[in-house]
């Protein structure tokens, strides 16, 4: 385990007929989190990558906290993603940096916006009865490989979500997400 909470780690599971099933388990993690240790594998990212960045760090907490509203509650959810709930916990209003290799969806999927530096995103509300919400998504690069489609590459998202009863609707979820993503724009450099 690497934490707990942040739900990133490693896990075995074993199977044993009729014996310790745990032994043999602990043996072979062991054996993994030695060779972990000893001569991790690294990612060998292309010039501009951003997939080796913590997605906690691209935001400006100044933009996330005014979006929000307040202070905010900062809950890596995996190497690649983040959010920011509201407050001292995790409660909406929310805002989430996903950091992610595949497509990136073009105007016909959503409404552009300029977030500056020669960046557009596309905008794609989200409305249920649970949730409003509005993403922001951008390709930082393009790195197709001779097996992806033309276009695939490196994507930022950046997401701000909150409850239907608090009176929030997509144009202001669109118009948060929009602030938040343009201070990420320059954390991240140019391609």
């Amino acid at each position: 385990m690497t934490s707990f909470e942040q739900s990133l780690g490693i896990t075995f599971q074993t199977k044993a007929p009729g014996g310790d099933a745990c032994a043999p388990g602990r043996t072979a993690l062991t054996k993994v989190v030695q060779a972990l240790h000893a001569s991790p594998p690294q990612y060998k990212p292309v010039p501009g990558s951003v997939l080796t960045t913590d997605p906690c760090t691209v935001a400006s907490k100044q933009a996330v906290e005014a979006a929000l509203g307040q202070k905010s509650f900062v809950e890596p959810k995996s190497l690649h993603e983040c959010d920011f709930w509201s407050g001292d916990s995790t409660r909406y209003p929310q805002v989430s940096v996903h950091l992610y290799q595949g497509l990136p969806a073009d105007a016909e999927d959503g409404q552009p916006a300029d977030l500056g530096g020669g960046v557009t995103a596309i905008l794609k509300k989200d409305e249920d009865s649970s949730v409003v919400g509005c993403d922001a998504t951008w390709r930082k690069i393009e790195t197709p490989k001779e097996d992806e489609a033309q276009g695939y590459g490196e994507l930022v998202s950046v997401q701000f979500s909150g409850e239907p009863a608090s009176g929030l609707d997509t144009a202001t979820a669109c118009t948060k997400a929009v602030a938040v993503a343009k201070t990420v724009v320059p954390s991240l450099g140019h391609a």
